[in-house]
């Protein structure tokens, strides 16, 4: 029979293990025992065979599991139903709104003068406090000296330009843009540069 502060014990991780038993644990390793072999075989008859197994072990072991995860559930409300102590019953509703919470991990931040702050509403204050000022603060800057305009046309680049930069580029690199690798401009010299 279930108990109830086995069943406290077990949510306390977010996860419900109670309807975990040996029985289960004997099923799914023989899922995964055929899943592995499946995956091992060479044949492909043998594969297929596998596979099959596997499909159907799969589906029992999600039918028994569920069988048991719907038996653990009925025994825990009997149980609560039961109960004569409503400390038990108001622990595991306080247990379930945290965990259904957004917020696990932060619960108490300072505010501006130190001071530690732990109601949710007052929290949330304070966030938007503080990303308002993070978010609005302004910077002292100097203000950009107006550059002065080119005079007169940009010279184009010259072919000594064009081929001074094939050299320096290495081999067996990424392709540019044009998807023409450097090795072919290389070869084609100063014919590839017209």
């Amino acid at each position: 029979m279930l108990k109830l502060s086995n069943i406290l014990e077990c949510q306390k991780n977010g996860k419900d293990t109670s309807w975990w038993n040996p029985e289960i644990d004997t099923i799914l390793k023989g899922k995964k025992r055929l899943f592995k072999q499946w995956q091992c075989s060479k044949t492909p008859e043998d594969r297929e065979r596998c596979k099959l197994e596997y499909a159907i072990a799969k589906k029992a072991a999600k039918r028994v599991v569920a069988q048991v995860k719907a038996l653990s559930n009925e025994n825990f409300y009997a149980k609560i139903e039961t109960t004569k102590e409503a400390q038990k019953i108001f622990k595991i509703a306080k247990q379930r709104h945290y965990n259904c919470q957004d917020i696990n991990m932060v619960k108490f931040i300072k505010n501006e003068e130190g001071q530690l702050l732990t109601d949710d509403e007052v929290i949330e204050k304070r966030w938007k406090e503080y990303y308002s000022q993070l978010l609005n603060e302004t910077f002292p800057s100097e203000e950009l000296q107006p550059a002065q305009p080119t005079i007169g046309p940009i010279p184009s680049v010259t072919l000594e330009e064009v081929g001074l930069a094939l050299q320096e580029m290495s081999n067996n690199k990424a392709t540019e843009p044009d998807g023409i690798p450097v090795e072919v401009w290389k070869k084609l010299d100063r014919m590839g540069l017209l």
